[in-house]
């Protein structure tokens, strides 16, 4: 379940699915399911505690520790899973049934098949053997650049501040007898100009493609690219000035 900007998913099946979940003032869609997770896979079924905890090394980004690829379970047009991440460590939960690799799942113990994209070269549909049988494809793109249905996309968000317009301030609030409802409006100082918050444009479907960091095509998710507007009254004019100096500030300490 995503956030929406209300149009609604083009990817649910069911029509009551296609947006209009409403949580604490925002619209949700439900989205199509990984096929991992239909499968009832978990996240750790896969992901490392290096994936999710780091390598003991400071990267400029939280992906540089993943050490799982798809091709550490499903194996590469030209060979088999070796059941080891990219970093050469294996995978407990992975293990050669005969001919099969199998996951073992570390939720429930389930047994589920892990299909090899060597036999689907060799024995899948005409589409499959065709682009995965292409070189280029396999060197140059991540298998997910095809096989990722949707992907969250942010093209921004508008914050709009209202100078002629006075409404309570989330920092400045007043004594409780209960600190937890010290962010309550009604604990709130009237002190802080009115803000609004929109959304600019929000999609799932058919996300950008780039040159990810191990140098092939990736789908890409873009960053958050606010814009602020100022609506302010003349007397006004210096504080409405400050709110945007100190926006813009908030907004590079973001990035």
């Amino acid at each position: 379940m995503m956030e929406s900007d209300g149009y609604g998913s083009p990817w649910g099946t069911e029509t009551g699915k296609k947006g209009g979940e409403t949580l604490h003032g925002k619209t949700y869609n439900h989205l199509m399911a990984d096929v991992h997770y239909d499968k009832g896979m978990a996240c750790i079924d896969c992901h490392t505690a290096t994936d999710l905890h780091g390598d003991g090394h400071i990267r400029s980004k939280r992906e540089e520790w993943v050490e799982i690829q798809c091709e550490t379970c499903h194996g590469t047009a030209q060979s088999y899973s070796d059941l080891k991440t990219a970093a050469g460590h294996p995978m407990p939960n992975l293990k050669r049934a005969g001919n099969r690799v199998v996951l073992v799942s570390k939720i429930g113990g389930k047994e589920l098949p892990v299909s090899q994209t060597k036999d689907i070269v060799a024995k899948g549909s005409a589409e499959a053997r065709v682009a995965m049988g292409i070189p280029a494809h396999m060197q140059k793109m991540e298998c997910y650049s095809c096989h990722v249905r949707w992907a969250p996309q942010c093209y921004g968000c508008h914050a709009q501040q209202d100078t002629t317009s006075i409404s309570t301030d989330w920092i400045n609030s007043g004594p409780t007898d209960d600190p937890s409802k010290g962010g309550n409006s009604e604990a709130r100082s009237k002190t802080a100009f009115k803000w609004a918050e929109t959304r600019s444009y929000l999609r799932w479907e058919s996300p950008a493609l780039g040159i990810n960091s191990r140098g092939k095509v990736s789908p890409f998710i873009p960053a958050c690219q606010s814009i602020f507007t100022a609506n302010r009254a003349e007397r006004h004019g210096n504080r409405a000035q400050q709110g945007l100096h100190h926006l813009r500030r908030a907004v590079r300490h973001i990035d």
